[in-house]
């Protein structure tokens, strides 16, 4: 990566630390407040509703604390990322590729002349 001066660089450090801490937060308080919706719903844990299960927490409670159509919506949301990820995943090698390509191409020639 690079990065035109110190001044672009402390923002990013600020804007990646405030992501990261918002990101780690996040699913701190998603697990704390889906244990106790389920507490308060079903008398139980997140854990026993989901017939403990740690992987099936999150989808038990999209399931049941949210209407049908927002759990549609999710999943497109799911796998639209996921597309994302990996498109930008093969651009990232295409580049690559032909980067290093050029590179060792453009060497080549140099040694011919």
């Amino acid at each position: 990566m690079t990065v035109r001066s110190n001044k672009e660089l402390n923002r990013a450090v600020l804007m990646g630390g405030i992501f990261i801490f918002m990101m780690t937060f996040g699913a701190y308080v998603v697990g704390a407040l889906s244990n106790l919706w389920f507490f308060q719903h079903t008398g139980q844990t997140a854990v026993q509703a989901a017939g403990g299960n740690l992987d099936t927490v999150i989808p038990t409670f999209i399931a049941a604390a949210m209407p049908v159509w927002f759990a549609y919506l999710f999943m497109i949301t799911l796998l639209s990322a996921a597309m994302s990820t990996l498109s930008a995943q093969f651009m990232f090698r295409k580049a690559l590729g032909r980067d290093i390509y050029q590179t060792v191409r453009n060497k080549k020639e140099d040694l011919l002349l």
